[in-house]
């Protein structure tokens, strides 16, 4: 939520009719990380919240929001972080962030890791990932464009869409990813 009031997460429970609201941690002023994607855990008890960035490609985080235990959306202090955040950087890339990311059926995670460098900042790879709760690579699925977002990263059992661009992509079951379709999407997901 936004507009007027501070930011946010609700998660409201239909059948209930209950809600939670998780906020911003408190100091964290005007540059608050928005969330940009959520993707729920396979058992539904916690979400994996895509957010940034606060300023230039500062600030993105992939993080865990356990329902049971967490008080605020985003991490409250370092030590918070170290348990919620999903790690992007490897020596591989450093400097690198996932700027989405979704659960998978099993509980690992797909994700679009992007590396950037220099000022004004400039990307320098795109790569759409399976990895495992700790920021792990198990796989790569593409190599993305460098001149485009990716984005509506979604999971069904053994398959994995994404737009790229305005492109609709598609990878089953570990194979590369595929072109389906370029229609001009703007958004896509699997139907349950």
């Amino acid at each position: 939520m936004s507009g007027g009031f501070a930011a946010q997460h609700v998660v409201r429970d239909l059948s209930t009719r209950t809600q939670t609201a998780y906020p911003a941690p408190p100091g964290q002023g005007a540059l608050v990380a928005q969330v940009s994607h959520l993707s729920w855990a396979p058992q539904g008890r916690a979400l994996l919240v895509s957010s940034g960035p606060v300023q230039d490609n500062e600030g993105w985080q992939l993080n865990r929001l356990n329902l049971a235990t967490s008080t605020y959306y985003l991490p409250q202090n370092a030590q918070d972080a170290t348990k919620r955040n999903v790690s992007a950087a490897t020596a591989q890339q450093p400097g690198s962030y996932f700027e989405e990311g979704v659960y998978l059926p099993g509980g690992d995670l797909f994700v679009d890791r992007v590396c950037c460098q220099g000022e004004p900042v400039k990307t320098t790879s795109n790569l759409l990932q399976e990895v495992n709760p700790s920021g792990t690579v198990i796989r790569q699925v593409a190599v993305g464009f460098l001149n485009r977002r990716h984005r509506s990263l979604d999971a069904a059992p053994g398959w994995l869409l994404y737009l790229s661009g305005t492109e609709l992509f598609i990878a089953a079951d570990g194979q590369p990813a595929k072109p389906l379709s370029n229609f001009g999407f703007i958004a896509a997901a699997w139907m349950p």
